[in-house]
């Protein structure tokens, strides 16, 4: 109330306070004054008439008529002023009446009062602040809302009706004319760009429009070419909008020098206004004709921006499926890497599309507005670059896989593993980097930092992304995120994935198929050298039977020390590389650390493998030492063999039959015991030809004094029979028989006809005498003491008539002669006491039982069992009667018919024996056959036979025996002695059946059944049976 009062008092004072003195004002003319009533400068113009009226009395009236005119227009002044006031009384928020009522009072008067001008101006500015303030908001709500749909010419037009916003006050209160020309040079510039933004901006649809359907085509090419249109529409409209904002920025520019020389300066004023106008408020991104154009811009730009974006993702689901799952693990075939290029060139495309934003003149020149935009189409060139890369990978790892199962495993794995180009191991081995690159570069690209930022810059990571009511860019929502390429980062991830699954897995399995290789074949080299080192010992062994190599040959029994030491020879330098190359196998695992779980059980074989060839090594040491010891032995036992081999033919050269054939089983001995310790076929055969040549020499050369000698033995036992010393005659044939054995094998039938005999009478008196050799001798001569002591009792008892005593004591006597016949039936001097007590006894009985005794013998000779028994009754008969009728004949007539006594020779038998000794000398001066002269010796025997007295047939039968020469084996063969040898040795373990096995292999050879000792043996062995 009291300013309203204040106002009231203000303008009567305004109303009464118009006068002026005139004192000093220069007379002037009415066009003068009506020049200044013009321009409203009433003050003057009434100085001017009133100093008009003074001078020109006379024209008062056209003097008054202005002055009323002044009048009225101060009354019309006072009446606005009243009307000024009331409105700010009663409309307050009506700024722009008060705006008008103030314009039309500085219309009116040019030069009020300074009360008037202060109320006025002070009441316009309060007016135009709140007033011009609204309406620029207004506008620019306007501006943003025609943005909104899009209307940006609409927009830019609405915005520029704002430009008059204290314009006048502008230009009529600045009087720096640098400032204001440029100011006008400014608004002429956005006048005019404003102008021809219609027209750039159809012809930036259209471009922009094709663009996109270019790209949503799929053609690059075609993208291309609109591109260099869109480009030059937007350079265009780059020119319009950047004029503008230029201006803009001219306005901020001036505003700030102004501020510079008049820090009282306020935003209440032209170009604070007219640059918001221009560029917007920061508030409001689609405010100012800048920010909508700004919103034409981005909307183009990021729409075309979000159809490259899209086609990339179209393009990435395309390749994606082309791929083919796991096909492309197997075959490139229909892979579309040309869909990567093309992404990569729309990529490129895209960030040509957001540079368009550096057309625009910012605040912030050259700077990229929208760098993530730029870096997301980086990183999806760069993840259809890796995919590029990782397809290599693939490529690489499916022919990688291909010449890895190229890699057979040999079939000779011990051959393959020593040969350096063909070792299965280390070509797998080989490949295994390969393998491992594959599966680390295709693990880095997933595991990489720049794959784990998904394409968001690094100054980005750490930011919140803005909320879309944020907005903060013209027309569209632009937030600059990193964009999604979730398929083209799952196209790569699957691909590295797989990639280096598959790596790893082939890397693992030919790991373990090398290290399993390298097992093997230690496995395999440890068998073949331990197989080999094994029959190097069975090599050091001797054997009785034939062996097979382990390459298949056969090896003759026996024991091969040279062969087994050139072996263990040969092997060593073998078993040191194969072990130095299982250890180097074993080095290469160990550098495969990453592996290592799946080489425990390879890589122990491996070591034991190593551990077997070093104790081969020193066993094949040990076998060295041990055949070098038998090679010696050997050599000094053959040397020994030649040494007794002169010995015996030395021997031989002097008739020492002894010595030769001692020397020579001595030299067979030792080269047996050389061939036991070293078996030589060499030394073999040539001791068996030179040592049975010998054994023959010796024979042949004995049996000269053999036969001579057996002669004399045959002359003297046969002389010895005729004489009764039927023992005599034994021994002598038996020396006889034993003497030719020495020589001969076969028997000499003299000696075996002549020894019959005298078997035939010897055995007609066994257990007729008691030797006084025989075990029971002491207690049968006891016996046979005590019977005669009762004999001769009882033969005196009967001289001296005491019959019943004598029979007594005779019958004791014949008790104790029972006695001895229960173990000597046929003794003679029981026999003879028996019947000489007998016939003491009773002589009538005892002639009847002497003559049935006599009938009896006659008939039980005859029969074999009996025989001897009935010849023993008749010489003891014969013995106690000699004069008995026909007794005499009857034992003559019985010993020649069991060939004790020859039958007396007839001259018919004397004729045959003379003939067959005619018919052998016959063909013994006719033939040196052998055969013949066995034929011929076959007659000689007969005819000796039919008559032994046959001397002519005698010396026949000694100069063939001497001619055919001795046959009997002297020497065997070094096979043969160690049959020989081991048949002695299992007899000696009382393995009879093993040793008759052996006796009669030894007898398969014909020389060997002519050898004294082996037909020694066959007895011995065949009497065990």
């Amino acid at each position: 109330m009291k300013k309203i009062c204040l106002v009231f008092t203000v303008l009567f004072s305004l109303f009464s306070s118009f006068g002026v003195g005139a004192d000093d004002t220069e007379v002037v003319d009415l066009k003068a004054i009506d020049a200044k009533i013009k321009e409203t400068d009433y003050n003057q113009a009434l100085l001017m008439l009133e100093a008009y009226i003074k001078r020109f009395p006379d024209k008062f009236d056209a003097a008054q008529k202005r002055i009323r005119k002044i009048m009225k227009a101060r009354e019309e002044y006072a009446s606005l002023s009243k009307e000024l006031i009331d409105v700010i009384r009663n409309e307050p928020e009506n700024n722009q009446k008060k705006l008008d009522i103030i314009a039309r009072l500085e219309a009116l008067e040019k030069s009020p009062t300074a009360e008037a001008l202060a109320f006025i101006s002070q009441a316009k500015i309060a007016a135009q602040f709140t007033y011009y303030r609204s309406v620029f908001n207004n506008l620019m709500e306007i501006g943003s809302a025609l943005v909104a749909e899009e209307k940006y010419v609409e927009a830019v037009n609405k915005i520029r009706e704002g430009f008059y916003l204290y314009q006048d006050e502008f230009f009529a209160s600045t009087s720096d004319t640098e400032i204001t020309d440029l100011v006008k040079k400014s608004l002429f510039s956005v006048d005019t760009a404003i102008s021809s933004l219609p027209a750039v901006q159809d012809d930036l649809n259209n471009a922009c429009k094709n663009f996109i359907e270019a790209v949503k085509s799929d053609d690059y090419n075609r993208s291309m070419n609109a591109f260099a249109s869109v480009r030059h529409e937007f350079g265009r409209f780059a020119t319009v909008r950047n004029t503008v904002f230029d201006s803009g920025l001219i306005f901020e520019s001036a505003f700030s020098d102004m501020k510079k020389l008049d820090p009282k300066l306020t935003d209440s004023s032209f170009l604070p206004f007219v640059s918001r106008l221009t560029l917007g408020r920061t508030s409001n991104p689609d405010s100012g004709i800048v920010g909508a154009m700004d919103a034409l811009w981005n909307t183009l730009a990021e729409r075309m921006k979000n159809s490259v974006y899209e086609q990339i993702v179209v393009q990435s689901e395309a390749f994606e499926r082309s791929l083919g799952g796991e096909n492309v693990f197997k075959s490139e075939d229909g892979v579309r890497k040309d869909i990567l290029f093309s992404i990569k060139n729309f990529a490129v495309l895209a960030t040509d599309v957001n540079g368009l934003y550096t057309l625009k003149n910012s605040r912030h020149k050259g700077e990229n507005i929208y760098p993530q935009y730029d870096y997301s189409m980086k990183f999806v060139t760069s993840l259809s670059e890796k995919i590029l890369e990782q397809l290599d990978l693939v490529a690489l790892q499916r022919l990688e896989k291909t010449r890895s199962e190229s890699i057979v495993l040999p079939e000779d794995i011990v051959s393959s593993f020593r040969s350096e180009k063909m070792n299965y191991g280390n070509l797998k081995f080989s490949i295994i980097p390969t393998f491992e690159k594959i599966k680390t570069d295709s693990g880095n690209i997933i595991n990489s930092q720049w794959f784990a930022s998904k394409g968001v810059l690094p100054e980005k990571t750490s930011e919140a992304p803005p909320e879309e009511t944020s907005r903060t860019t013209a027309g569209v929502f632009i937030a600059d995120e990193a964009l999604s390429w979730q398929t083209a980062e799952n196209v790569l991830f699957s691909l590295c994935t797989k990639t280096a699954s598959l790596a790893d897995a082939e890397a693992v399995k030919g790991c373990k198929d090398a290290a399993l290789y390298f097992a093997t074949a230690g496995d395999l080299i440890a068998d073949r050298y331990e197989t080999q080192y094994a029959w190097a010992e069975e090599l050091m062994t001797a054997r009785a039977e034939s062996r097979t190599a382990p390459d298949g040959k056969v090896i003759e029994a026996g024991s091969y020390p040279s062969e087994a030491l050139a072996l263990v020879t040969n092997l060593k330098p073998s078993v040191l590389s194969d072990r130095a190359l299982l250890s180097d196998s074993q080095k290469i695992l160990e550098t495969k650390t990453e592996y290592q779980n799946y080489f425990v059980d390879t890589k122990k074989i491996l070591s034991d493998s190593i551990e077997r060839l070093d104790r081969l090594n020193l066993r094949g040491t040990e076998i060295s030492e041990r055949a070098q010891e038998r090679i010696l032995l050997a050599e000094s036992a053959s040397n020994e063999g030649d040494l007794r081999y002169e010995q015996s033919v030395r021997a031989l050269s002097r008739s020492d039959f002894n010595g030769a054939r001692e020397y020579l089983q001595r030299s067979r001995l030792k080269y047996n015991e050389s061939l036991s310790y070293q078996e030589s076929k060499s030394l073999r055969v040539s001791s068996n030809e030179k040592l049975l040549k010998l054994g023959e020499r010796i024979a042949s050369k004995e049996n000269e004094v053999v036969v001579a000698e057996v002669r004399q033995l045959k002359s003297k036992a046969r002389n010895e029979y005729y004489a009764g010393n039927f023992e005599e005659a034994e021994n002598l044939l038996v020396r006889a028989r034993t003497r030719w054995a020495t020589t001969n094998i076969d028997e000499d039938i003299e000696i075996s006809n002549l020894y019959s005999m005298v078997i035939t009478a010897l055995s007609m008196q066994t257990g007729r005498t008691i030797l006084p050799t025989a075990p029971l001798y002491p207690e049968m001569s006891q016996i046979l003491s005590i019977a005669n002591q009762y004999y001769d009792q009882g033969r005196e008892l009967m001289a001296s008539g005491r019959k019943t005593e004598a029979e007594a004591v005779l019958q004791q006597s014949k008790d104790k002669l029972h006695e001895l016949q229960l173990v000597y039936p046929l003794n003679q001097e029981a026999s003879l006491l028996t019947l000489r007590i007998n016939k003491l006894i009773d002589e009538t009985a005892f002639n009847d039982m002497f003559r049935r005794r006599v009938d009896s013998a006659r008939s039980d000779y005859k029969n074999p069992s009996l025989r001897q028994r009935a010849y023993a009754d008749l010489l003891d008969l014969y013995t106690i009667n000699p004069g008995y009728p026909g007794l005499k004949q009857l034992i003559y007539n019985v010993e020649v018919e069991i060939g004790i006594r020859q039958r007396p020779v007839d001259r018919a038998v004397l004729a045959r024996s003379s003939a067959l000794t005619s018919d052998a000398r016959k063909i013994v001066d006719t033939s040196r056959n052998e055969m013949d002269l066995r034929r011929a010796l076959s007659l000689v025997d007969e005819a000796i036979s039919l008559n032994p007295q046959n001397s002519a047939a005698i010396t026949l039968k000694d100069r063939i025996q001497v001619s055919i020469g001795g046959k009997a084996t002297v020497v065997l063969s070094a096979e043969d002695e160690m049959l020989y040898q081991q048949a002695i040795q299992e007899l000696q373990n009382n393995n009879i059946i093993g040793a008759y096995a052996l006796v009669q292999r030894l007898l398969q050879s014909p020389v060997n059944g002519r050898s004294a000792k082996v037909l020694d043996l066959q007895k011995k062995v065949q009497a065990l049976l």
